[in-house]
């Protein structure tokens, strides 16, 4: 009999514990996992505006506008927040509204961006591809 509460007692304070370490802890600025560098938190941040440079060679820019259709990959250095990353294949994407965009007079294409298609060891922070509509 005593032995049984003593493990439902050791059992309670288990959970309490675990409550504490991975509910309390983070709550007050202590992380219990390392999430520095995780893409959500980084380029998702819904307490941040994002930015976002491209670069691209003017040649290239203006035959991907020109054969926006193609889908083809160009190749690019992106800055997101400050961290930039070369080497990078963009393209417009989309399917309807591709071809409605293409048809009409906008040029306010949606892009692509694959980080990984040159070099498949380069992420943004473990993100491989990212879609800006």
């Amino acid at each position: 009999m005593i032995k049984t509460r003593i493990v439902y007692l050791c059992m309670a304070i288990l959970l309490l514990l675990f409550v504490v370490i991975y509910a309390v802890l983070p709550n007050i600025g202590i992380e219990t996992k390392n999430s520095e560098f995780s893409y959500e938190k980084i380029v998702f941040n819904s307490n941040k505006v994002t930015t976002v440079d491209i670069e691209i060679a003017e040649e290239d820019w203006a035959d991907m506008l020109a054969n926006a259709s193609a889908e083809e990959l160009k190749q690019a250095d992106i800055t997101l927040n400050g961290k930039k990353i070369e080497n990078v294949a963009i393209r417009t994407k989309g399917n309807l509204s591709l071809r409605s965009v293409v048809n009409s007079d906008s040029d306010r294409y949606s892009l692509k961006i694959d980080f990984d298609y040159y070099d498949d060891t380069q992420s943004l922070y473990g993100l491989k591809k990212i879609k800006f509509k």
